[in-house]
C-alpha cells in the first residue's frame, strides 16, 4: 500500500528532452523513494511551466507477481503465455528494452522474475549487467530462453548468469518438455546446445548416444546468492512451443512460484543517525573548557583589577568588564562558527559483494554541512541511482532536485546553518574478490566455517551474523583464512515483540566504538532479514572504499566508515543432505503475513500459502524428504497442509514433521514446495523448514 504519511515535501526527478513540432517522445523515469507520494508530473519547455498533472498511479501488492520481459519484438504469446503463470491470479508483466530497463539493483527490486527471449543482451550496458548479477544475488529469478538464437541471448552476459555455455544448435526432440508438464509436446526444434557449465540439468532431450556424449541440455537451473538462473534451451516464439497447452505448466514447475517480497525493515534513521556523527564533531574536551573559563576569570577579575588599581581608574569596571565579557564570547563564537566555514561533507560507504563473483553494489551514504548557503546544484559524474534518506523528507525540510543528464546534477533547497542532509549514491562496481565462506558444516542449530579474504586489502573487525547470532573473526589480510568460527542459527519465538529485530549483541553502547559503525552494522543486518535464514552475513571494513563514490567536494571531507559485506548462501552439501532451516518458508502474501521476530511470522485467520525454494534436488541422490514446521501445530488454531504437485490436492500434515515417501510428487523440478496454513484466529508460528537426507 502507499505510505500513510501524506502528502510530504520530498524529492523532484528532471528528465530533460527534446521533441520537434508533431513528434512524440517516452521518457522513463525512475522514482526509488515512496515517500514522494502523489506523484506529480510537471512539464516544462524553455524553463516555463506548460502542465502539471498527478496521475492516479495504483500500488502493485507485494504478492503480486511481478514479471519483466526482454523480448526481440512485442511478442504476445510470450506475454500471454507469462500473464498464465500462477494460475494467472495477481500477476503483472511488463515489456522492458535496454532504454528501459534499470541499471539499479534497487530499482529492479520491483520485480520478481525477469525474462530474456530472443533479445541481443550485448545491447545491455556494463551497469545494466552488473545490475542484473546483484539482483539476482539478492532474491530476484532470471529466465533465460535459447533456441537458435542463442548465443546472441547468451552470449554476453557474465559467467554467473549463464547455466550452460552456448555453442551452435540442434534439432531435437522436445518430447521430454511434455512429459514434465503433463501436456504432450509433439515435433522438434531448434534448440541451442552447450555443456553445463553451473548449476543442475532439469531435463535432457533424451538418454546419452552410443557414443557416450550427452544429449543437450533443454532445461537447466543454477544458483546465485539468494536466487536463481533458469535456463530453457528453446524460442518460445517458435512453434512446436508457440501455441502449446503446456506451456504455463512448464513454466509454474520449472520457473516455481515466488514467495512475496518481504517489507523492506525502513532502516534509513539508522543510516541518517550515523551520518551525524562526525568523529570530531562534538562538544571540546574537558580541559578546553576548563582553560577557557579560567582564563576569562582570570581576565576580568584579578588582571582587570590590579590593571585598573595601577591606573588608579576603578570607576572604569563597569565599563571593562562588560567590554572583556564581550571579547571573549566574540573570541569563542569566532572559533565556533569558523570551524566548518566552509561546509563539511560526511561520506560513509557499504559495498554488497555478490557471490561467486567480481560484481559488488557500492552505495555510499553522503551527508552535507552547508553553512551560510540555503541552495547548492552539485554534479556528480557517474553517479547511478541517487536518492535522498527517507529521514530526510522529514527531518529538516530540505527540497531536492534530481536532474538526469551526463553528469547528474543534484540541486538542493532549503538549507540551513542547522541541519545536515543527507542522500544515497548506489552503483555497481567490480570487485577484484571477495568475504568467502569456506569449509562449511551445517546442522540443525549450528554453523561452522572459515572466512577467506580474497580481496587486495585489509579487512579488519570481520564478523558472521545469522538470524540468531552474530561473532567475531577479527582483522584479516589479504587471501588471510580466519580461524573456524562457530555461530548459532536455531530460530526462537519471541511473542511479545513486533517490530524492528534488534541486531544480536547489541545492548550498552560501547563508549570507545564509532557510533557509525555500530549503525551501519545494525543496518545490513536488519536489512538482510529476508535472506539471514538460508544464509549468513559476512561483513568488515576497510580503510578505503573498494571504489571511488562520485562525491562533491564540498568543504572538510569525513571519512573512515566503509563496511564491506555479502550473504553467502548455506551450501547444500554433496551428499545430498540438507539440514533442516537451510531453507525456509517464505509467504506468498508478504502483506498480510508478516515477519514479526527471527523467522517468525504474524498472520491473521484465512488460509496463507507458503513456498519453500529448494535447490535443484537429483532424484538419484535423494533419499527422502521431510516437511519440518519448527512447532508442534496447534489443532485448535490452525490446519497446516502441503500440495501434492502430481495430483493438485492439498494433503494434511498433522504433526510438527512429516516425511514425504514419494516425495517428487510433492517438490516441483524447480525445486518448489507449497504448503498452506489454514488459520481459525490470529497467530504466530515459525517459518516452515524442510531437511533432505541423501542416499547412503
Amino acid at each position: 500500500a502507499p505510505p500513510v504519511f501524506g502528502p510530504v515535501s520530498g524529492t523532484r526527478y528532471a528528465v530533460p528532452y527534446s521533441v520537434s513540432a508533431g513528434e512524440a517522445q517516452r521518457v522513463a523515469v525512475s522514482l526509488p523513494n515512496e515517500y514522494s507520494w502523489p506523484v506529480s508530473a510537471s512539464l516544462y519547455a524553455d524553463g516555463e511551466l506548460v502542465d502539471v498533472q498527478t496521475p492516479d498511479l495504483s500500488w502493485e501488492p507485494r504478492y503480486t507477481l511481478m514479471v519483466g520481459v526482454l523480448a526481440a519484438d512485442d511478442d504476445a504469446i510470450l506475454l500471454n503465455t507469462l500473464s498464465g503463470l500462477r494460475g494467472g491470479d495477481n500477476v503483472t508483466v511488463v515489456s522492458l528494452a535496454a532504454e528501459t530497463l534499470p541499471d539499479s539493483p534497487a530499482l529492479l527490486n520491483s520485480l520478481d522474475l525477469l525474462v530474456v527471449a530472443g533479445y541481443d543482451t550485448g545491447r545491455l550496458t556494463d551497469r545494466q549487467l552488473q545490475s542484473l548479477e546483484a539482483w539476482v544475488a539478492r532474491g530476484g529469478t532470471l529466465l533465460l530462453f535459447g533456441g537458435p538464437e542463442g548465443e546472441r541471448t547468451l552470449g554476453p552476459l557474465p559467467a554467473s548468469l549463464k547455466p550452460v555455455n552456448v555453442s551452435g544448435s540442434a534439432e531435437v526432440s522436445l518430447a521430454p518438455l511434455g512429459d514434465l508438464a503433463g501436456v504432450p509436446l509433439e515435433g522438434t526444434a531448434t534448440v541451442s546446445g552447450g555443456g553445463l557449465s553451473r548449476g543442475t540439468a532439469l531435463v535432457r532431450a533424451g538418454e546419452p548416444g552410443s557414443a557416450g556424449g550427452e544429449p543437450p541440455v533443454l532445461a537447466a537451473a543454477a544458483p546465485l546468492g539468494s536466487g536463481r538462473v533458469v535456463y530453457l534451451a528453446y524460442d518460445p516464439a517458435l512453434p512446436p512451443v508457440a501455441g502449446w497447452a503446456g506451456h504455463v505448466p512448464l513454466l509454474d514447475r520449472l520457473v516455481g512460484l515466488s514467495g512475496g517480497r518481504l517489507s523492506a525493515l525502513d532502516t534509513d534513521w539508522r543510516l541518517q543517525d550515523a551520518i551525524q556523527q562526525i568523529p570530531d564533531w562534538a562538544l571540546p574536551p574537558v580541559w578546553t573548557v576548563v582553560l577557557v573559563l579560567g582564563g576569562y576569570l582570570v581576565a576580568v577579575g584579578p588582571v582587570n583589577y590590579l590593571v585598573l588599581r595601577r591606573l588608579d581608574r576603578r570607576e572604569w569596571g563597569w565599563v571593562t568588564v562588560p567590554l572583556l565579557s564581550v571579547i571573549f564570547l566574540g573570541a569563542v563564537y569566532g572559533m565556533g562558527s569558523g570551524r566548518f566555514q566552509e561546509g563539511i561533507t560526511h561520506v560513509m560507504t557499504t559495498t554488497e559483494l555478490v557471490p561467486d563473483s567480481r560484481t559488488g553494489v557500492m552505495t555510499g551514504y553522503v551527508g552535507l554541512y552547508a553553512p551560510g548557503r540555503s541552495r547548492l546544484s552539485l554534479p556528480l559524474p557517474g553517479a547511478g541511482l541517487v536518492r535522498p534518506l527517507t529521514t530526510g523528507t522529514f527531518v529538516g525540510g530540505v527540497e531536492s532536485r534530481i536532474v538526469a543528464g551526463d553528469p547528474l546534477t543534484l540541486e538542493l533547497s532549503g538549507l540551513t546553518n542547522y541541519n545536515m542532509t543527507a542522500f544515497a549514491l548506489e552503483q555497481p562496481v567490480t570487485v577484484p574478490g571477495g568475504l568467502e565462506l569456506v569449509d562449511v558444516e551445517v546442522t540443525e542449530f549450528l554453523v561452522t566455517g572459515r572466512i577467506r579474504n580474497t580481496l587486495p586489502v585489509p579487512v579488519s573487525g570481520v564478523e558472521v551474523g545469522t538470524a540468531y547470532d552474530v561473532v567475531s573473526v577479527g582483522d584479516l589480510a589479504p587471501g588471510q583464512t580466519s580461524e573456524p568460527f562457530t555461530a548459532g542459527r536455531k530460530a526462537r519465538v519471541d511473542s511479545g515483540r513486533k517490530g524492528p529485530i534488534p541486531l544480536p549483541g547489541t545492548g550498552t553502547p560501547d563508549p570507545d566504538a564509532d557510533p557509525r559503525r555500530e549503525q551501519l552494522r545494525a543496518y545490513v543486518w536488519e536489512s538482510g532479514q529476508g535472506r539471514l535464514g538460508s544464509g549468513v552475513l559476512v561483513m568488515g571494513w576497510t580503510e578505503e572504499p573498494l571504489a571511488q563514490p562520485p562525491v562533491p567536494d564540498l568543504g572538510r571531507r569525513v571519512t573512515g566508515a566503509n563496511l564491506v559485506y555479502g550473504f553467502q548462501p548455506l551450501p547444500a552439501p554433496a551428499d545430498g543432505d540438507l539440514p533442516a532451516g537451510v531453507v525456509l518458508g517464505r509467504p506468498v502474501d508478504a502483506e498480510r503475513v508478516q515477519l514479526i521476530g527471527q523467522n517468525v511470522y504474524y498472520a491473521p485467520p484465512g488460509s496463507h500459502r507458503f513456498v519453500l525454494s529448494l535447490p535443484v534436488l537429483d532424484p538419484g541422490q535423494v533419499a527422502e524428504v521431510t516437511v519440518d514446521l519448527q512447532a508442534p501445530v496447534r489443532e485448535a488454531v490452525m490446519s497446516v497442509y502441503v500440495r501434492n504437485q502430481r495430483t493438485g490436492e492439498w494433503e494434511l500434515l498433522a504433526g510438527q514433521r512429516a516425511t514425504l515417501v514419494d516425495w517428487q510428487d510433492y517438490v516441483l523440478p524447480g525445486g518448489v514446495m507449497e504448503l498452506r496454513y489454514d488459520l481459525s484466529v490470529e497467530a504466530e508460528f515459525l517459518a516452515p523448514t524442510v531437511a533432505v537426507k541423501g542416499v547412503r
